[in-house]
């Protein structure tokens, strides 16, 4: 159930819902995070995905910061054939990356 808005004019003026007329939900939302895999462009969530990133211009495969790349399990070896890390980073990916991600 969403959260249900009281229109008064109590505080917000104008009829607007303040902060303090909401009627908060007893349910609770809990976000789904997902993102795009760079192969085969589906959407999943992050926990089944495989996170490469370029830090300070070196690939690390794993949760660390800086430019991201995710990959499927399912098309790893798409990704190798095709080089879609090299179109995600839009620059030359080291061979050694690619075989870190087929392990």
């Amino acid at each position: 159930m969403a959260k249900e808005i009281t229109r008064t004019r109590s505080k917000g003026g104008a009829g607007r819902a303040t902060k303090s007329d909401r009627v908060m939900s007893t349910e609770r939302r809990t976000p789904r995070v997902e993102r795009i895999c760079c192969v085969c462009r589906t959407k999943k969530p992050v926990g089944d995905m495989i996170r490469v990133a370029r830090v300070n211009g070196e690939f690390k495969i794993d949760k660390t910061n800086g430019r991201g790349a995710y990959v499927c399990p399912e098309c790893v070896e798409k990704c190798i054939k095709t080089r879609a890390l090299n179109r995600s980073f839009k620059t030359q990916v080291p061979q050694d990356v690619y075989d870190k991600l087929r392990t």
